[in-house]
């Protein structure tokens, strides 16, 4: 991000002491970047992801196993980005339809591996009809594959009110594909 930055400043200062032709390579050199690494060029995600839950109330811990989708967009390519999830989620004796809103910051340490962090909030659906709000961190990475192709996985914290606080631990991992 910084490099890209540095370039377009370059370029800028180059153009206005009238050097156009340098301006123009060193615009270039980001071109160039993007070409070397196609991986990092998707605007778009989309995937699916298996997910389990610890949850931590009431002095009891609490079990939960299950899977969603998601969609993801690039708002400020390399910096920010936002998901919306949606999965389904049960402890074996009812299903929960928790929606989660992540800003995420990603890193792109590689071609091929790109580390994120994230935060925002959660709405819980309880399909027996009670509805539970809270915030969501989360940490973890894709790794590309193929050019379009991606494995996440993530870990999160989750702070629940339901009932009183619950923290919850979890664990996600899915297949991604960009554009």
């Amino acid at each position: 991000m910084s490099r890209t930055i540095e370039r377009l400043a370059l370029a800028g200062w180059l153009v206005l002491i009238g050097l156009p032709a340098l301006a123009t390579e060193a615009g270039n050199q980001e071109a160039l970047v993007q070409e070397a690494h196609p991986t990092g060029d998707h605007h778009f995600f989309a995937g699916l992801k298996g997910s389990y839950l610890a949850g931590f109330a009431h002095g009891e811990l609490h079990h939960q196993g299950g899977g969603g989708l998601f969609f993801e967009a690039s708002v400020i390519h390399h910096w920010l980005e936002l998901e919306l999830g949606a999965r389904i989620m049960t402890d074996g004796h009812g299903a929960l339809l928790p929606l989660d809103l992540l800003a995420k910051m990603p890193f792109h340490l590689s071609d091929t591996i790109h580390p994120f962090l994230g935060i925002g909030p959660t709405v819980i659906f309880n399909f027996d009809g009670d509805l539970f709000f809270g915030g969501v961190l989360a940490g973890g990475s894709y790794f590309w594959f193929a050019h379009s192709w991606a494995l996440v996985v993530e870990a999160n914290y989750n702070l629940i009110y339901e009932h009183g606080v619950v923290n919850e631990l979890g664990l996600n991992a899915g297949i991604v594909y960009g554009w």
